[in-house]
């Protein structure tokens, strides 16, 4: 096994030496045999065909029959306990992926696995995912299935597309102390993601047309209306407004005589 190797979900990646569990395995079903013999053995000298309880039995012979039992049952255990530890000493990869490291692991040596643990580290480059950091206060807006565009940090003239696939259920905290929460973001497959890239996410929240987005401090609100100074021939003049979407601290507005061209005029 080494760095770049395709593995496939369920294969091998690497092993202890087998040698000594095998023969611990076959010794453990020695001793179970044998248990087993003694305990039909006992059971034939004192004639048991069924429960003890059913038998005129003294207390020595029900005691006698008793520890045959136990010690088959720990013969039994001692067996599967063998049988798991000989599973559990090959280590299955449990994705199909690349191989992307394998620490201090060299191919026919022993390693030790509690004085010096070794990773073998497989990635399924077809499934990445983007893990954006969204502030508290734009979570409301935030849905699976939505669409996002990533730019990364490596490739800032492109732009990967991808969508919301999962909002992580426990908060963390930025470097300043505000809580974000982490939103994964299905990317589709490209030959130039390298994990470990940072970038920026745009997320589709809700497509409207004809509108415009405008400092929050240059809408103001009147009764149930709202407008906003448009300056016209050096002029204020006041324009009604339809208030919709909110991006950050940017509304997206509607007003029937409202050019993207034009001045606003707000403090």
């Amino acid at each position: 096994m080494e760095k770049g190797d395709e593995v496939k979900k369920g294969q091998a990646l690497a092993s202890l030496d087998l040698r000594e569990y095998k023969k611990t395995l076959e010794k453990k079903l020695r001793d179970y045999s044998k248990t087993r013999w003694d305990f039909e053995q006992y059971r034939d000298d004192y004639d048991v065909v069924g429960e003890l309880d059913k038998n005129i039995l003294t207390d020595a012979e029900k005691r006698i029959l008793e520890k045959s039992q136990f010690d088959l049952d720990k013969a039994v255990l001692d067996v599967e306990l063998t049988d798991i530890a000989l599973k559990n000493a090959t280590l299955i990869s449990p994705i199909t992926g690349e191989v992307t490291d394998i620490g201090d692991l060299v191919a026919g040596e022993n390693t030790n696995t509690l004085t010096n643990p070794a990773n073998i580290t497989a990635i399924d480059f077809n499934s990445l995912i983007f893990q954006a950091r969204v502030e508290e206060v734009d979570l409301a807006h935030i849905k699976p299935g939505q669409k996002a565009v990533v730019t990364l940090d490596a490739y800032p003239d492109e732009k990967f597309e991808g969508e919301v696939l999962q909002i992580n259920r426990v908060t963390q905290k930025n470097v300043v102390g505000g809580t974000i929460i982490p939103v994964d973001i299905k990317l589709d497959t490209n030959e130039k993601f390298i994990v470990g890239l940072n970038g920026d996410v745009q997320i589709l929240i809700e497509e409207k047309r004809d509108s415009l987005i405008v400092p929050r401090r240059a809408v103001h609100r009147e009764d149930d209306s709202h407008f906003v100074w448009v300056v016209k021939n050096g002029k204020p003049e006041k324009q009604t407004i339809t208030v919709g979407l909110l991006f950050g601290t940017m509304p997206a507005m509607r007003a029937a005589k409202l050019d993207p061209i034009d001045a606003l005029r707000y403090e």
